[in-house]
């Protein structure tokens, strides 16, 4: 057997708000109601979540390879040249947590380095890297968060 997750949560998920939560009052009702969202959102993570870390540790080494001939910091052009050239291999969430968390480190002392030089080009590098924060918080949005 191979259950999909994904289902599985679903089910436990309504199941807790159809079944449980009609028979419960006051706090007890909230919290399985809430465990019950929660199932749901979970869920959502669950299939996507890979991929979304890729996608994003993906742009943010897009943009590292952009800005690269703009970089004038001899030591954050070493860094962001040789993140720009990794790639995600190991695909369990720690690991893919693990590089974005080292992407978005030096995309901040990028951001940073950029937001100092006086060019059209810089800006748009400037600019790049704000429509990729953008875009990660709608990559992180749930679709039934309402928290």
């Amino acid at each position: 057997m191979k259950p999909d997750i994904s289902l599985v949560l679903q089910d436990h998920a309504t199941r807790l708000a159809e079944s449980i939560v009609p028979k419960l009052s006051g706090f007890e009702a909230n919290g399985a109601a809430m465990m019950s969202a929660m199932l749901v959102m979970i869920g959502e993570e669950w299939e996507r979540g890979a991929a979304r870390r890729v996608e994003e540790n993906t742009a943010i080494r897009a943009l590292f390879t952009q800005a690269l001939p703009l970089v004038t910091d001899a030591a954050l052009s070493t860094r962001i040249k040789a993140l720009a050239a990794g790639h995600d291999e190991d695909l369990h969430i720690s690991a893919l947590d693990k590089a974005n968390a080292e992407l978005r480190t030096e995309l901040i002392a990028l951001q940073t380095h950029v937001e100092g030089l006086d060019s059209d080009a810089a800006r748009g590098v400037n600019d790049a890297i704000w429509a990729e924060l953008s875009a990660s918080v709608k990559r992180r949005a749930l679709s039934s968060a309402n928290f």
